[in-house]
């Protein structure tokens, strides 16, 4: 089921972050989530621990490992006004309210409106803000945002919409068109190097789980830097390797996500990558997001030698209670390290600045 054509892939011998040639095999993996073949050995750099697939599959045979199913181009409905093109009274009230707080320009306020941003920023501010939370970047009047890996384009839309000028990045020409048919927003169809973007044009540059699939991740950051004015910023998501979720799954966990997951990170391993690429961390944290059905789910496909029906699967009752134990782990592991959630959030500068992100 997995064997694959061995001209297709590559094996990489020297870590792209130290430069390091020994690494410690940690598991052998396989596209577990679309059973396309291949089969990917999971390497721990001995040097600074950086986490690569050896082989993976070359560039020229990556596309293959996108069907048009994968799940950052599937595309459901979005309006960063609600599907009616017009959200209630209340919530564009408390909405106003929370953007003019992060420095949104939203008109004059009137006494309403201050009272509630002092009510509604602690309170409201992530269901406010679409979900993202501090994820919003503060506001730069005439500002420029790139999205690296944008897909369908639902989150620039929403800085669109609250005035920022937006351009995006991605491999799918499906999304790109998505993003152009559904927001007016012009994505590049390519990788970073071949944009051709002016250098220091953007004030904030987004990536949210794409920095993993990069063939170079520190070169990719070091491309980004010239992009990125003096006083920009830059948001980074990734899967964390050093967490919780992935220490208690092993090699079943969600995350690792061969052969599309190139490069896995903790949160000392991403600070490593952001200063040698120049830049400098302003916040870093993680946060806790289970997937232990997949797990379950993976366990059974490879016990069976079958893609299930249902995924993740529906548990039955002992397998609730397991996920629920293993939430129960994680979450006590969670509480006592702070930098063993699922997620790494990390907010960059240029180096030679400084700032805080709210």
């Amino acid at each position: 089921m997995h064997e694959a054509n061995q001209s297709q892939f590559e094996t990489i011998n020297l870590c792209p972050l130290c430069g390091g040639q020994g690494a410690d095999l940690l598991f052998w993996n396989y596209d577990r989530l679309y059973e396309l073949p291949g089969k990917f050995g999971t390497y721990a750099c001995r040097r600074c621990g950086l986490i690569r697939l050896s082989p993976r599959p070359k560039p020229s045979a990556m596309g293959a490992y996108y069907p048009e199913e994968y799940a950052a181009y599937n595309h459901h409905f979005f309006s960063p006004e609600g599907r009616s093109g017009g959200a209630s009274f209340l919530r564009r009230l408390v909405r106003r309210s929370v953007f003019a707080r992060m420095g949104y320009a939203t008109g004059p306020l009137h006494n309403l409106h201050k009272l509630l941003g002092l009510v509604t920023v602690p309170m409201f501010q992530k269901r406010a803000t679409y979900g993202y939370g501090d994820i919003i970047p503060k506001f730069v009047p005439n500002g420029r945002v790139l999205e690296v890996g944008c897909g369908d384009g639902r989150f620039l839309a929403i800085l669109k919409h609250h005035g920022w000028w937006v351009q995006g990045i991605d491999l799918s020409p499906i999304a790109a068109q998505r993003a152009k048919d559904e927001f007016d927003i012009d994505v590049f169809v390519g990788q970073v190097e071949h944009a051709k973007f002016e250098p220091g044009i953007f004030d904030h540059i987004h990536l949210s789980h794409v920095l993993e699939h990069f063939y170079d991740p520190v070169e990719t950051l070091r491309q980004l830097k010239t992009l990125l004015k003096a006083t920009g910023t830059m948001f980074i998501e990734v899967p964390n390797a050093g967490g919780a979720e992935a220490e208690i799954a092993g090699q079943l966990w969600y995350g690792w996500d061969a052969p599309r997951h190139l490069f896995m990170f903790d949160p000392s391993i991403l600070t490593n990558a952001v200063e040698t690429a120049g830049l400098h961390v302003i916040k870093l944290q993680t946060v806790p997001c289970h997937t232990f059905e997949w797990a379950i789910t993976f366990k059974k496909e490879e016990e069976l030698g079958v893609v299930s029906d249902t995924r993740p699967v529906i548990l039955t009752e002992e397998e609730t209670f397991e996920v629920r134990n293993k939430i129960d782990q994680a979450e006590a592991i969670y509480a006592s390290d702070q930098n063993k959630g699922e997620r790494i959030l990390c907010w960059i500068g240029q180096t030679g600045t400084s700032g805080k992100c709210k």
